[in-house]
């Protein structure tokens, strides 16, 4: 008897210990490509998916049936979360992080990271930077997986830089080095030919600056009942860099794609904020008359988290309440893998979140590293209104001008943005 007793005694312990660690949610074993499965996944819509993905699934998967459900009323804010959950089951949905949030504080999402300690996925092979950012969501745990990010970075001339005995933009520089930096600049050449210090792809020169202001931690409101802060030391610093470039023609600010690298492309510019989509203008060129280079995002000096420069499209996640949890698992892992991001190569996605697939030579993946090298963490901004920043460019105008002295026009808007329905 007590040779049969001691093994059950052994595996009740080992139960005890599943429970108490908590591996009981995922009793059960990896799900394999062979099995039958009906699974929903939630994206924007079919064709937007299936133009994404082709025939990969049927390829991979050819055992799983596949059924898309809209997401657009809920990224669109149309339905609440409550009530679009409650209308859609799903198994597998794909979100920008702000409703992955949500969704996770609701228990909706399921919390990826038992899966992946069970089956040793590979977490060190995704950009370390994309996998804080997407644990600072789910507050430390993961409850989705980023296929792909979209990077910011400074673009330099470096020729323009050398020519003038400039230092070149540096990693963990603010704002305020920045802007410094783009005014040592002379405003030509000395042969005719203007010469811009910083062009950015905002669309006017008041959302540049809230760039700035909210890279530096700054708000458009505080306190409760909330109170304007346009006036403040902080804001009126950003004013007070900005103007004079603003004047010189040092700085401009443009979100046509098709001009605003203009200038850079031909020479006269000596720096430039871009994104994924001017990067790969940049970098189709296969000639150009001058050397360049990338520098990380300006960081701020405040906090040692800047989420500037990385962006998140959205993540795949798993619903709590799927009954096909394995399927969708391994579906996830799929959507992230290395056959999908060669699929996706310089699409329309942004860059992989894979270390090695982020482009395919050794050269360009070190210098795409000033794309995400800011450690990042989410920090959700709100969005400042219109009839404010229709106000504040008006008085940017009337200041360069010469209309309105920046001590009057910012307590004008100051004012003004007191009124502004909170």
């Amino acid at each position: 008897m007590k040779r049969r007793l001691f093994p059950t005694l052994l595996a009740s312990i080992l139960c005890l210990a599943s429970i108490l660690t908590g591996c009981q949610k995922n009793e059960a074993p990896p799900f394999s490509k062979d099995k039958k499965a009906e699974l929903t996944i939630a994206y924007t819509n079919e064709n937007a998916f299936l133009k994404r993905y082709g025939n990969l699934f049927n390829q991979e998967y050819p055992n799983i049936r596949l059924s898309i459900v809209s997401t657009i009323p809920l990224v669109t804010k149309k339905l609440s979360v409550e009530n679009w959950v409650q209308q859609n089951k799903f198994d597998i949905i794909y979100l920008p992080p702000d409703l992955v949030k949500e969704m996770a504080e609701r228990n909706d999402l399921q919390d990826l990271d038992l899966w992946i300690k069970r089956d040793s996925f590979q977490l060190e092979e995704y950009i370390p930077q994309v996998i804080e950012y997407a644990r600072s969501i789910g507050n430390g745990k993961l409850y989705g997986l980023p296929p792909t990010f979209y990077g910011q970075a400074i673009a330099y001339n470096k020729d323009l830089f050398d020519t003038y005995h400039i230092e070149y933009p540096q990693e963990g520089m603010t704002w305020e080095d920045l802007l410094r930096l783009s005014g040592k600049f002379p405003k030509d050449d000395g042969r005719g030919n203007t010469l811009i210090g910083l062009g950015t792809n905002d669309s006017s020169s008041f959302e540049f600056m809230l760039k700035v202001g909210f890279g530096q931690g700054l708000t458009m409101m505080q306190g409760n009942p909330p109170q304007a802060t346009v006036s403040s030391d902080s804001w009126k610093q950003i004013w007070q860099l900005t103007l004079p470039l603003l004047k010189s023609g040092q700085l401009i600010n443009s979100s046509d794609l098709n001009t605003y690298m203009e200038a850079f492309h031909a020479g006269k510019q000596a720096m430039a904020v871009v994104t994924y989509e001017e990067y790969k203008q940049l970098a189709a060129q296969k000639k150009t008359t001058f050397q360049w280079a990338l520098a990380p995002f300006p960081v701020n000096p405040n906090q040692s988290d800047n989420n500037d420069t990385l962006l998140i499209d959205g993540l795949y996640a798993v619903s709590a309440q799927s009954t096909e949890k394995e399927a969708a698992w391994e579906l996830v892992k799929f959507l992230n893998s290395r056959t999908v991001a060669k699929w996706n190569y310089r699409s329309l996605y942004g860059f992989s979140t894979l270390q090695h697939e982020l482009s395919t030579n050794q050269e360009e993946r070190e210098r795409l590293s000033a794309m995400y090298a800011s450690r990042q963490s989410y920090h959700p901004i709100g969005e400042v209104p219109f009839e404010l920043v229709d106000k504040a460019n008006a008085a940017i105008k009337n200041i360069l001008d010469g209309g309105q002295s920046l001590e009057e026009a910012l307590q004008q808007l100051q004012n003004e943005a007191q009124q502004i329905p909170k």
